[in-house]
């Protein structure tokens, strides 16, 4: 009988050499294996001796979302160390005894003045204990990692300004630790606004921000450890361990390949640029190396609290243009290094706790998140209560018509760029808790302003990008989560809201867009209505990720897929007379009246009055259509002509990639 495998890594980035758990993600469906009842396992390095050993246990953990399980494996690394080997993995002979730690994150809690609100997390290696205070108009959760026999604990902390008993939207706060006995590590501080801890004569004390000005339902996070220095003795290896968790945190990371077809909804992780994925470059190793030299220097750099991070959406998600969280599946440099690179959780965690920054984490009076199930008549537009009474008649506490306020330039997530792929990505690959806390926050967004009712304007499909991005992001919180309300309401979106789109109903036409728009002078010179060739391709994604979950109960996304992307390949992508290179167009003139729903003449397409050329950048954008296309019209049989072209504008996006060095977005955009 063959067992699951998987090629990981384990790394310590810091200059001390450490002895202690160390924990990741394997691509491990939550569910028992059968007679033995759970899984256990072994690391093996692929060196004999990496990390002193030929082999290290591995405890598998409970499930992270719908396809992962926590796992631990304890092992001591040398200083600035990676050690990459194969986790074998083979039925348990009976569960594990899970001894509780929880009153150890009780009494540092109490140190701290928070109350121990519940264990969410346990397993035979760790607890997760949750912690949570209310201060004035300020909510603090906190998470506690609790591992056996380790004098430090991992946490993450956030404090949310919301408050539904007041009309104000604006309040100041500063926030610090501190604990007579306990040593207060915090990540990035300097980077972020904080200070190093300090002695102030009887306990430690680290200023975490402020004062600063947060608006309406704002937060701010933080991570790092809580060190126990006097449990050890100097110049243990747990003494080391203590010196190293206040450099970097140990981390465990399967590899891409071996996450394969479980990674995302598409089951495909970002390709190796072919210049890097090199032996001397040590198949993205070189790459990996760089890219967290850059990343540490940023991370030294005295940085103000609210400034924008490197990876994921603006602060101003409603931005023109690109986006860095844009694609259909991030961190390659993480997924696709040989072996993985586990340094890049490091560099992603910098930038996707930031979404903490966004206005759009709503609380009780209680403390507790507002849950749309529990507000009905709560409807939300791009992650903030809808501005108008009449749409949301509960205002959660605020008043209508609500003013604008200081909220540093961070916002929320409107339709057209709604993308958290960084954060789901990250937290499939951690298990982190407060990550799950904010995708949480997510979908009660999603389940407010997505919805079905079609007496509210929040109903409509919006852009065909907005189709896109919501739904493709609304399948990844999915696999985060698992949540049965959140499936319902994607599938319900698709059949209410997408499914309405004239041209859906009218298999007769030749062009069938989700989106036609009225003349405008910034395309076709204002002369003509008329349908943009990459927005109508980014519903793709959306709509295959769709049906790549849920078809087997529901087809409408498959057809409604096949429906765009054909028209897409047929009538968006083009070239001009005696080019051999494929286009997207901008705008493609939509002929209306008698003749609505018919294809512009071949001769048109050379007349940039009539269709207008989006430039080559946005190949990639498009990209997904054509790929969608080609795997529907081979399945279906019914469309040569798709085949043959779909297939041409494949190969000719897929032979655009530069042979660049480093890890590049374009593979990002292509692992559909």
């Amino acid at each position: 009988m063959t067992f699951p495998s998987f090629r990981a890594s384990v790394c310590n980035a810091a200059t001390s050499r450490r002895l202690q758990w160390v924990t990741g993600v394997l691509p491990l469906p939550p569910v028992d294996p059968g007679a033995g009842g759970d899984w256990t396992g072994r690391f093996v390095p692929d060196v004999p001796g990496g990390g002193g050993g030929l082999d290290y246990e591995v405890v598998v953990g409970g499930p992270v979302g719908v396809r992962g399980r926590l796992a631990h494996v304890r092992m001591p690394l040398e200083a600035v160390s990676k050690v990459t080997g194969t986790i074998r993995l083979f039925p348990a002979a009976r569960p594990a005894p899970v001894p509780h730690y929880e009153h150890k994150g009780e009494a540092i809690a109490a140190g701290f003045g928070f109350a121990v609100s519940g264990v969410v997390y346990r397993d035979p290696v760790l607890t997760v204990v949750r912690v949570a205070r209310r201060e004035g108009r300020f909510v603090q959760e906190g998470f506690l990692y609790v591992y056996a026999d380790a004098a430090h604990v991992p946490f993450e902390l956030w404090a949310v300004h919301s408050d539904s008993t007041t009309q104000e939207l604006e309040a100041g706060g500063a926030f610090a630790l501190e604990h007579p006995g306990v040593y207060v590590h915090v990540r990035w501080a300097k980077a972020r606004g904080g200070q190093a801890p300090r002695w102030t004569g009887d306990r430690w004390r680290v200023e975490l921000l402020g004062p600063e000005v947060f608006g309406d339902a704002q937060g701010f996070a933080w991570v790092g450890s809580f060190l126990q220095y006097a449990d050890v003795e100097p110049h243990s290896p747990a003494a080391e361990t203590l010196l190293a968790e206040m450099q970097a945190p140990a981390q465990l990371m399967v590899e891409g390949a071996s996450w394969g077809p479980l990674w995302g909804p598409f089951g495909v992780v970002p390709k190796l640029n072919p210049a890097e994925d090199r032996p001397e470059r040590g198949h993205g190793e070189a790459a990996a190396a760089e890219g967290h030299l850059r990343f540490l220097a940023l991370a030294a750099r005295p940085r103000g609290p609210w400034e924008p991070v490197p990876l994921g959406l603006n602060p101003h998600a409603g931005s023109t243009g690109d986006q860095q969280d844009f694609g259909t599946s991030k961190l390659a440099p993480a997924l696709s290094v040989r072996g993985g690179n586990p340094l890049h959780l490091e560099e992603a965690l910098f930038s996707v706790i930031a979404e903490a920054q966004r206005p759009t984490h709503f609380r009780e009076a209680d403390g507790s998140k507002v849950r749309a199930a529990e507000h009905p008549l709560w409807v939300v537009w791009s992650g903030r209560t809808h501005y108008h009474p009449d749409v949301s008649k509960d205002r959660l506490g605020k008043a209508p018509w609500m003013p604008s306020f200081e909220a540093h330039g961070w916002g929320g997530k409107d339709n057209q760029h709604w993308s958290s792929l960084n954060l789901c990505g990250l937290y499939q690959l951690t298990g982190s808790q407060l990550l799950r806390s904010l995708i949480e926050d997510e979908v009660e967004l999603y389940l407010a302003g997505q919805t079905v009712d079609p007496r509210l304007p929040t109903t409509g499909r919006d852009a065909p990008r907005a189709v896109g991005r919501t739904l493709l992001t609304a399948c990844w919180l999915w696999l985060c989560t698992g949540r049965a309300d959140l499936k319902q309401r994607i599938l319900d979106r698709v059949r209410v809201s997408v499914a309405a789109a004239p041209a859906f109903q009218r298999p007769d036409w030749q062009v069938r867009t989700l989106e036609r728009n009225g003349p405008d002078g910034r395309v076709l010179g204002g002369r003509w209505p008329f349908w943009v060739g990459w927005n109508e391709a980014l519903a793709a994604p959306g709509l295959w990720a769709v049906h790549r979950l849920f078809g087997a109960e529901d087809g409408t996304a498959r057809a409604l897929a096949k429906m765009s992307a054909y028209t897409v390949v047929r009538y968006g992508f083009f070239r001009r007379s005696g080019e051999t290179w494929w286009r997207i167009a901008n705008g493609v003139r939509y002929l209306v009246d008698a003749e609505e729903g018919k294809a512009l003449p071949a001769e048109a397409y050379d007349d940039p009055g009539q269709v207008e050329d989006a430039g080559g950048g946005f190949l990639p954008w498009a990209y997904a259509a054509a790929r969608v296309a080609l795997r529907i019209a081979q399945e279906d049989g019914d469309a040569e002509d798709v085949v043959q072209r779909a297939g041409s504008i494949v190969a000719q996006i897929e032979a655009s990639r530069q042979p660049e060095l480093g890890f590049t977005r374009f593979d990002e955009w292509l692992a559909l």
